[in-house]
């Protein structure tokens, strides 16, 4: 992923700009902004930007990694501790909002729908809650994109969907003082409605609800 990130940075943007890392977010730190590799738990460093003064960070299917709320702690220890502690904010997709109480049904309604052989040929992804956690707070998934016949293109993730409270927990034990939001995600009425496009996908799309939540975490302020 680093090795084709590298390789589309766009026409004009100086490399020195960017910096492609690998890293645990479990025990990631502080992340050094001097030219170096090696990681600092520093408040600063030579070069020349306070290390925990990034204003944003985001994370696409990351938080999904955690099984449990230490571990789901640990990811927003990582996080605070690389933002800045006045105005730095987290956004993160991640599985959708979903009480601890309400999370069983949602389970078993979604592996319910994944029976229909109908649904999962034409949406082309399937996730399946195969396993409660003994804790109670959550599932484990897995999620198989890529149609029948598509051979090798055929991928799958095993992950978690835990309940919202363990989200709004772990960022609070990791230092996330802010405010805490679930923003709304929904699927254009025109999307679903335009001519020429697959409508019947979106409908069925949107029947079972949308997939993914997006979390917005504020290091400090309101």
């Amino acid at each position: 992923m680093v090795a084709v990130a590298n390789s589309q940075i766009p026409v004009g943007v100086g490399r020195e700009r960017l910096r492609f890392v690998v890293g645990d977010a479990l025990t990631l730190g502080r992340i050094s902004l001097s030219n170096s590799n090696s990681n600092s738990n520093s408040d600063s460093d030579s070069g020349g930007v306070g290390a925990g003064q990034f204003t944003l960070i985001t994370g696409a299917w990351v938080l999904n990694y955690a099984a449990s709320l230490s571990e789901m702690t640990a990811r927003f220890t990582t996080i605070a501790a690389n933002l800045c502690p006045t105005s730095g904010v987290f956004a993160g997709i991640v599985p959708p909002a979903v009480a601890r109480a309400d999370l069983d049904a949602l389970a078993h309604e979604t592996n319910k729908l994944n029976k229909r052989s109908d649904r999962t040929a034409m949406m082309g992804f399937a996730r399946n809650y195969y396993e409660r956690l003994e804790s109670g707070d959550g599932w484990r998934t897995e999620t198989m994109a890529g149609r029948e016949g598509e051979g090798d293109g055929r991928v799958a993730f095993r992950n978690y969907h835990l309940a919202r409270e363990v989200y709004e927990e772990g960022a609070r034990r990791g230092g996330m003082k802010g405010r805490l939001e679930w923003r709304r995600v929904e699927m254009p009425l025109e999307a679903m409605s335009l001519e020429g496009s697959d409508s019947e996908y979106w409908r069925e799309y949107s029947a079972s609800g949308v997939h993914i939540g997006l979390f917005v975490a504020r290091r400090g302020g309101l």
